[in-house]
């Protein structure tokens, strides 16, 4: 079976995966002050998705941010 090829990004997806990803820093260093733990887990779980997968995929910009998912 052959590997699924994906497109490229956008330019607006790409900066949008940068933004999120500079979200989650932010707020993972606001946890820690608050002795809160933020994991992938943690926001997949708070988004209703079943596995954190998709949570890393948005953040490194290697699948586009869908609001669906």
């Amino acid at each position: 079976m052959m590997a699924e090829t994906r497109r490229k990004l956008t330019d607006a997806e790409l900066t949008a995966a940068k933004r999120l990803r500079s979200i989650y820093k932010h707020e993972k260093e606001l946890g820690r002050a608050r002795n809160k733990k933020i994991t992938y887990e943690s926001i997949a779980q708070a988004a209703g998705w079943q596995t954190s997968n998709v949570v890393g995929q948005y953040l490194t910009g290697r699948i586009p941010i869908n609001l669906e998912a």
